[in-house]
């Protein structure tokens, strides 16, 4: 055996030096806190901060997916054919970074937070490749060094979240009764971070283009994969499959943050989310070691179905632990689940992608990866991502009472029942506080700036004393009447918080409370999950055991 060379890590042939394993490892390390300082708590600044619909969240988080889709033809056209990959890895950064940095400036509004969201991620995605690329560039065997590698990406991500739960409320001054989370300065801590990447992008070791362009549309190449029956299962279950996952990625936040943090003892809650869902990302590391071993003694079906199966009972576990105090499933449960992300992304996503390298023909095995990738992280989680939004919305309460229509109705029957002659201003006034103490504007023609001149007080009409047990209890009939039993009684709860917090006498818009289904909101992608699980097992016929190493 070779002498490895003087301070290196490694032996013989396997060696790096420290440097490089440094250099690499912090590119990993940054790569991912970068993407973690702002994905975990965006659904929950999109809502509780800007106020933007589910329809709204869903769109901006699927656009990683469409960066996804795109991102080759960038790495194709120009990274194998002009620049080092690790000045192309600067440059999209440190204008990435300035993209973060800007958008809470200039994304105010639903629009123009999508259109710099999808610059940023068109930015941001092929960095993913150009990373990869790199550290496949300069170790001497990518089946050893790179898993150690990129497990540096996860403790990254994992770091970021706990830096945003732990630190960085401590270091920024927060309005009161307001979470780092609802607020842009995760934003500006992505930005911070890559910008800083971006910099160091060029100390790492040079990675020349290969002087060819690369497949601007490689995934395509592997079309003819789906003649085979097992494959075609394969990549059809996954695509499906992914579609009803993306409900995780964009609303977990928002799910823990409306109903579960708030059911723990005040000396267990978190100021953030981003520290529970590390959770995830922990346990992703810990059981990727263990893959292998599970491929050989349960094969690469077996290892695909137990993943799927994570999923959906995540989802279950969800959808049961829902119901705040009175729910089926304890919140600490529920918060444990999110430790099954480990079997969730290592038994399907990581197994699927040691499957497709497994029995793809070796002339299209990089195609068939593209593929899975497509079908997956691209088309499949931008639909996900677009359906989940319009679930979300459905399940809200907001659109559960029907619109403008149904509140005038609510409104005006109430105000007959309790024999009020309220003038039309404050008919307008008592409509708008309903709204927002419902779930957001309802489009009515009382502008938030208009009801803040008005001294009326917030939900006025509910009674003339500031004491709940003087209420008009004519409320809770009308909302009964109007929009069913349990909806009504949700919705008298919520008005009632809403008035209890709005005593100052301040307008409800300046904290909008929401209420929404989670148990439909999440049932729904569960059965989605056990659905394409049976089909699999069904129908897919893949290896019952992979090659023992070194056989």
């Amino acid at each position: 055996m070779a002498n490895p060379p003087p301070e290196s890590f490694g032996l013989g042939k396997l060696a790096m030096t420290p440097v490089n394993v440094i250099r690499l490892g912090l590119m990993m390390f940054l790569q991912f806190a970068v993407w973690g300082a702002w994905f975990v708590t965006l659904g929950v600044y999109l809502e509780k901060g800007l106020g933007f619909s589910g329809a709204w969240i869903g769109a901006i988080f699927g656009t990683m997916a469409l960066g996804t889709i795109f991102s080759p033809m960038i790495v194709g056209a120009i990274a194998d054919r002009y620049f080092n990959s690790e000045k192309l890895m600067g440059l999209l950064h440190l204008f990435g970074g300035v993209l973060l940095l800007i958008l809470p400036v200039m994304g105010s509004n639903p629009e123009s937070f999508y259109v710099i969201a999808l610059l940023y991620a068109l930015l941001y995605s092929p960095t993913l490749a150009l990373s990869n690329s790199i550290t496949f560039s300069h170790v001497p065997n990518g089946t050893v060094w790179f898993p150690i590698l990129r497990t540096f990406g996860t403790i990254g991500w994992i770091a970021s979240g706990l830096f945003v739960g732990f630190v960085l409320p401590h270091l920024v001054k927060l309005p009161e009764g307001t979470t780092v989370d609802a607020t842009s300065y995760p934003l500006y801590l992505a930005g911070g971070l890559s910008i800083v990447l971006g910099f160091f992008s060029f100390m790492l070791p040079p990675t020349p283009p290969t002087g060819k362009a690369g497949e601007m549309l490689p995934a395509f190449k592997a079309i003819g994969l789906l003649r085979n029956p097992s494959f075609a299962i394969f990549f059809g279950v996954s695509f499906v499959i992914t579609i009803v996952l993306a409900f995780y990625y964009g609303f977990t936040g928002n799910f823990l943050a409306d109903s579960i943090l708030p059911t723990l003892p005040a000396d267990m809650r978190p100021d953030s989310v981003a520290p529970v869902m590390a959770i995830g990302q922990v346990a992703e590391m810990l059981i990727l070691p263990f893959l292998g071993v599970c491929l050989y003694f349960m094969g690469m079906k077996w290892v695909l179905a137990v993943g799927m199966l994570a999923w959906g009972l995540r989802y279950m576990l969800f959808a049961y632990g829902s119901g705040g105090d009175a729910a089926a499933v304890p919140s600490l449960v529920v918060i444990a689940s999110l430790a099954l992300h480990g079997i969730c992304f290592d038994f399907f996503f990581a197994a699927g992608f040691i499957h497709v390298d497994n029995n793809a023909p070796k002339e299209v095995r990089a195609s068939g990866q593209a593929l899975f990738t497509f079908l997956t992280y691209g088309l499949g989680m931008w639909l996900g991502n677009t359906l989940s939004g319009y679930i979300v919305d459905k399940y809200t309460l907001y659109n559960e009472i029907g619109g403008e229509k149904k509140m005038e109705l609510v409104v005006d029957d109430f105000i007959k029942a309790t024999n009020q002659t309220p003038d039309k201003l404050d008919r307008l006034v008592f409509m708008h506080d309903v709204a927002n103490a419902l779930g957001g504007s309802f489009g009515l023609p009382l502008s938030d700036k208009k009801r803040d001149e008005v001294k009326t007080p917030v939900l006025a009409l509910l009674g003339n004393a500031d004491d709940s047990a003087t209420r008009n209890p004519k409320l809770v009939d009308v909302l009964q009447k109007d929009l069913g039993k349990e909806l009504g009684n949700r919705a008298a709860r919520l008005l009632e918080e809403a008035h209890t917090k709005a005593l100052d006498p301040k307008h409800v818009s300046t904290g909008v409370f929401t209420t929404r289904n989670w148990f439909m909101i999440w049932i729904i992608p569960s059965l989605g999950v056990f659905a394409a699980l049976a089909v699999f097992l069904a129908l897919f016929r893949g290896d019952k055991k992979v090659k023992a190493p070194n056989a």
